[in-house]
């Protein structure tokens, strides 16, 4: 007998959702958008990453297992077939960019040993799990939609605190080349505090601050 199980990770980083992270993995989730480094603070996108995990419970060696995941291909392709030994556990890690509340749902299905040409596949029963997606964040507080932020528009920010603070030197340095697409006019005030979402894209493009 086979049984499939599907998660979702419970954790906005990316690093605890892989194959061996520490999750916490569950079957229910609430991400945040921009919660994986390629969409940092993308408007409408949250990062789904979701682990399957397979179990041969029966007392025969089993082959040429697929998945069906209509929802997440990349799923189905992670897997690919694969063969489970009596009691042998198999698990896979995938994920999907979702805009919405997702649930996702697999199946796992085989051939039963020596079986006849024409023999229909034994499917498992579905197993799901729901990614929740916030709302998109408006741009002066998108920042502070990642876990451990704060809902003001600095909480939480270690270059302006209680809305107010000195920026980093590069940052400083890269405020003059900004252009009306970011600011009304461009500015060196190291004063400024209404620019608190403008932080993380400057520190990445300025490197190291100081």
């Amino acid at each position: 007998m086979l049984t499939i199980n599907k998660e979702v990770c419970q954790s906005d980083d990316a690093a605890d959702c892989g194959a061996g992270g520490a999750g916490p993995w569950g079957k229910e989730a609430t991400l945040h958008r921009g919660n994986a480094p390629a969409e940092l603070c993308a408007p409408d996108k949250c990062r789904a990453f979701w682990r399957i995990t397979v179990t041969n419970t029966g007392t025969v060696d089993l082959t040429g297992i697929t998945l069906d995941d209509s929802q997440e291909p990349a799923c189905v392709v992670a897997a690919g077939t694969f063969d489970l030994a009596a009691g042998q556990t198999k698990t896979f890690h995938c994920s999907s960019l979702i805009s919405e509340d997702t649930v996702n749902t697999v199946s796992a299905s085989y051939l039963p040993p020596d079986s006849p040409p024409g023999t229909a596949p034994v499917t498992t029963a579905p197993s799901s799990a729901l990614a929740r997606c916030e709302p998109p964040c408006e741009k002066d507080k998108c920042h502070h939609h990642k876990p451990g932020h704060g809902h003001g528009p600095h909480d939480g920010d270690p270059y302006l605190q209680n809305g107010g603070g000195t920026w980093p030197s590069a940052v400083s340095s890269l405020l003059p080349s900004l252009t009306a697409d970011f600011l009304p006019s461009p500015t060196t005030d190291p004063t400024v505090t209404d620019l608190g979402w403008l932080l993380p894209i400057l520190v990445e493009a300025g490197g190291t601050t100081g």
